[in-house]
């Protein structure tokens, strides 16, 4: 089961972030989707800035349990 890890603070600070949050923050990103998998709906449990994938979408948590998608293409 992928792992959720909440983005850093709003603030954008990077002093007002402990290191382990940070470094936790940091690798949950580096991996695949951002260790989140892709929501089954619009209302999914999301934490805002949460990313996702699948084969057909990309998945963008705008809010507390608020889903978008954008239609993947070739290009």
């Amino acid at each position: 089961m992928a792992q959720t890890v909440a983005p850093p603070p709003s603030s954008g600070r990077i002093k007002d972030i402990d290191s382990k949050t940070l470094t936790n923050w940091y690798q949950a990103m580096r991996s695949p989707a951002g260790g989140v998998a892709a929501p089954a709906s619009s209302t999914s449990t999301g934490i805002a800035g949460q990313i996702a994938y699948d084969a057909n979408f990309l998945y963008i948590c705008i809010g507390t349990n608020l889903w978008r998608r954008v239609p993947l293409g070739a290009f």
